[in-house]
């Protein structure tokens, strides 16, 4: 992704998503699709929507979460996890028949094991 496509689809954003858009109550952004951030472009969607979903993201901490005199609370974790997986295709998985919704907790159980100085969770 170049940075004027990234310029791109920052612009398109802020015409659609206003800075207070994403409050507490949030529980599933209405973003635009890839197609409407950059038009006949050739570059795979999923590229331009992990884009759009970081731009959005940190606009959420900068206008939100970094103007509250508090700490974030477990409900502005579940949201920023909702926005970054938003469209993509790890945002709804199923995991050992179980599914596993962004933002939500885990209904499976995980366990992290193997080799002592690895870094988790490991594809």
């Amino acid at each position: 992704m170049t940075i004027e496509e990234s310029e791109a689809i920052s612009q398109v954003l802020s015409a659609h998503v206003g800075p207070n858009e994403f409050d507490a109550t949030l529980s599933d952004p209405v973003l635009p699709s890839a197609e409407v951030l950059l038009p006949g472009s050739r570059r795979a969607s999923e590229k331009v929507l992990e884009v759009r979903n970081a731009i959005v993201s940190s606009e959420f901490l900068r206008n939100i979460l970094l103007k509250r005199p508090l700490e974030a609370a477990d409900a502005d974790l579940r949201i920023l996890h909702r926005i970054l997986m938003k469209d993509l295709p790890m945002e709804n998985a199923v995991v050992w028949g179980k599914a596993q919704r962004s933002g939500e907790y885990r209904t499976v159980v995980m366990q992290a094991r193997g080799k002592p100085l690895t870094i988790y969770p490991v594809r």
